[in-house]
């Protein structure tokens, strides 16, 4: 079976992208578009206050973020020449993040310690 008898038996054009461009819709894309239209007719008529169907609509605790005062603390100990030991705390008090609130001024995370050693690897300007 030759490529155009094979195209035209499976309704093909030969112009591919363009030729389907300027076919007629087909029935299945004629009824997923009513399906849809009902769908979202149906969702935007029912009683449910959310953001699609009240974007003006917020709940009161939302409107407004509480303040934060955050507190960290890090501490930096050099135990011999070109190295340092730290430790710290980040969020000290364990302040909570409010809702919808993702990171500043507060982390998610909460309360975190670390702990770190930093070498200079400089070597009196020779560094690698």
């Amino acid at each position: 079976m030759s490529v155009a008898s094979r195209r035209s038996f499976h309704g093909v054009s030969r112009g591919g992208f363009y030729g389907w461009l300027t076919r007629p819709r087909s029935a299945r894309e004629i009824s997923n578009e009513e399906v849809a239209r009902k769908v979202r007719t149906s969702f935007l008529a029912s009683d449910r206050q959310t953001i699609a169907s009240e974007p003006d609509v917020v709940e009161k605790r939302y409107l407004h973020i509480p303040d934060r005062f955050v507190q960290s603390i890090q501490v930096d100990v050099e135990i011999a020449r070109g190295w340092d030991v730290y430790a710290g705390i980040d969020n000290i008090f364990y302040q909570k993040t409010s809702i919808g609130e993702n990171t500043l001024p507060v982390d998610p995370l909460g309360r975190f310690f670390y702990v770190g050693v930093k070498a200079d690897l400089d070597f009196d300007g020779h560094g690698l």
